[in-house]
């Protein structure tokens, strides 16, 4: 897939050229020296930029350069001076240096007398390093099979015959196990197969018989026929052979659009929030857009804004604004529990970092003590650290809103995004943002904390171990505190829980689920995003990930930034036309 649309990006890109040459007298044309745009430390990386003037005055000017990981991480710049005389052609080579492994994107901006223009070029390398570790794998591999007799084993792989585990009424649930015998001995014995619910209630149990003559490779297929409701179901493949025991674990769907919580948002959920953001607006936000030129780069400008919230506690985070002028969609970033982060270059948006209270800069103001930060406060929805932060977020979007004059920002195209804890601030801004008269066009989740406390406690109590975020530090405050009932505090914990907010969203949402999460269970994920209104499902996509803890793929985070661009940024005019 990736390197799929490495392809489709070069031929869309090839194409809007052709559109541009025939219209001016400037025709530009990059070549990536490896077709597929994957480079190596065997082919490095190379574009070749052929640059004809057609027309009848001399060109002069620059082209610049810069690359950044596909996530927005700085690497290298560069600027090559042009001269072109009119009918004549100039063809310049970039390579720029890549020793690291990764996701790239190449941002070539021609700026020349009648001409203007912006290039992004995707493209992915693999170093020296990988080939030798994968060298390094192999004469392993070979050195293991060598000693076989002596360190044997059994390879279990097992394949859901429904991708990315989701099963249904129309698709029942069947399993392929490949056993591949390692041991210079036969093996026999039996898989033994448990199926429970998420939270722990036994399902069905079978077993089946297994016989794996000496180094050999054997498949077996299973159903499971006794699931016949809707829900998150838990596997537990135990293989018991002659001289081999293992014990793995699996998760599956089954009926996804079916799977549903119980309904527990409080009655007086709505006047709580609309009271609070009423709160927030008769705070002076005093905004403050200080630049921050040890952190501008050749692309970008960088600023940091202060702003008051709730309870008049001074936040901020970092603002990156490309130089070129234009009108730049805008994007807002929220991090994980407790996270810094620092500003994101995106050559097509304008990005807010947001560091929300309780981290940063103004962290020990709020808490002084560095108590757990998912507890300061939680005996009191009031008093709850999650609604000043809900609130420092919202502000962070109204930003765009209250200083377009600045910058000159796109406020028709609005994005919010983030992963883990930063997933679940960018699902409650895109709902209350309803509140305040204004709204966002797009929302990234990945892996999203805090959907319902009730079912995260249901599950963690019935784990082996339980998880120590976000459900963990709160049974660790109630078992030593006990100030406060653990009814009382999962009620306040309601008004909080990000799947009684998702039904106001109204705006497209990209969503990520993982079914072997312990932070952010399936059975709080799931449920959430089936709690999307129906228009709004429509334009959305959820991606469920069956073999993932709390993580999303490489592949994954290269889609993101494609969504972004089709959302948002397809329909942007190139700054210098």
């Amino acid at each position: 897939m990736r390197y799929l649309r490495s392809i489709l990006s070069l031929i869309v890109l090839l194409v809007t050229q052709i559109s541009l040459n025939a219209q001016q007298p400037v025709q530009v044309t990059i070549t990536p020296a490896a077709k597929d745009g994957v480079f190596s430390y065997k082919l490095p990386v190379q574009f070749t930029i052929k640059i004809e003037n057609a027309g009848k005055t001399p060109q002069s000017g620059n082209i610049n350069y810069v690359l950044t990981t596909t996530s927005g991480a700085y690497v290298l710049e560069g600027n090559l001076d042009l001269n072109i005389k009119p009918g004549a052609a100039a063809v310049q080579a970039i390579r720029p240096s890549v020793e690291t492994t990764g996701s790239y994107e190449l941002t070539i901006r021609v700026n020349l007398t009648d001409f203007n223009e912006a290039f992004v070029q995707p493209f992915t390398y693999e170093s020296k390093q990988i080939k030798e570790e994968k060298k390094k794998e192999e004469e392993q591999k070979k050195v293991e099979e060598a000693l076989e007799d002596e360190n044997g084993e059994i390879v279990t792989t097992l394949r859901p015959l429904s991708k990315n585990a989701l099963f249904s009424s129309k698709n029942p649930v069947r399993y392929n196990v490949v056993l591949h015998n390692k041991y210079n001995v036969k093996q026999e014995g039996k898989i033994n197969y448990q199926i429970t619910t998420e939270t722990g209630e036994w399902v069905c149990e079978y077993n089946l018989p297994v016989s794996l003559p000496k180094k050999t490779i054997r498949q077996y297929n299973f159903d499971i026929p006794d699931i016949k409701k809707a829900g998150i179901y838990k596997v537990s493949l135990r293989l018991n052979l002659s001289y081999y025991d293992d014990t793995t674990q699996h998760a599956f769907i089954y009926e996804l659009d079916q799977v549903q919580s119980e309904e527990n948002k409080p009655e007086d959920f709505d006047d709580f929030w609309d009271r609070t953001i009423k709160e927030l607006e008769l705070i002076d936000p005093e905004y403050e857009v200080i630049p921050a030129a040890d952190k501008d780069i050749s692309t970008h400008h960088v600023y940091r804004v202060e702003f008051m919230s709730l309870d008049k506690v001074k936040v901020y985070g970092w603002l990156s604004v490309p130089k070129l002028r234009g009108r730049y969609p805008v994007l807002v970033a929220f991090g994980g529990y407790r996270k810094l982060l620092d500003p994101i270059y995106f050559p097509d948006f304008a990005v807010l970092s947001m560091l929300p209270r309780g981290v940063g800069d103004y962290e020990k103001k709020v808490n002084p003590t560095n108590q757990e930060l998912i507890t300061l406060g939680i005996e009191d929805k009031e008093k709850f650290i999650y609604r000043g932060i809900y609130m420092d977020c919202l502000r962070a979007v109204d930003f765009f809103f209250s200083n377009s004059h600045l910058f000159k920002f796109d406020l028709s195209r609005v994005g919010v995004f983030g992963g883990s804890q930063g997933g679940s601030l960018a699902l409650v801004v895109s709902s209350l943002i309803k509140r305040t008269g204004k709204r966002v066009n797009t929302c990234m989740a990945d892996t999203p904390v805090f959907c319902d406390f009730d079912v995260n406690l249901a599950i963690a109590e019935k784990a082996k171990e339980m998880p120590p975020f976000p459900i963990g530090y709160i049974v660790k405050y109630m078992n030593e505190t006990k100030t406060a009932s653990k009814e009382k505090i999962l009620n306040n914990l309601k008004y909080f829980a990000i799947k009684n907010f998702v039904p106001d969203i109204d705006c497209s949402v990209l969503y990520a689920a993982t079914l072997l999460d312990d932070l952010a269970p399936p059975g709080c994920t799931i449920p959430t995003y089936n709690r999307l209104n129906e228009k709004v499902r429509k334009g959305s996509e959820l991606y469920v990930f069956h073999d993932l803890g709390h993580e999303v793929p490489e592949s994954y985070n290269n889609f993101k930034s494609t969504w972004f661009f089709e959302k948002l940024a397809r329909s942007i005019r190139q700054p210098g036309n």
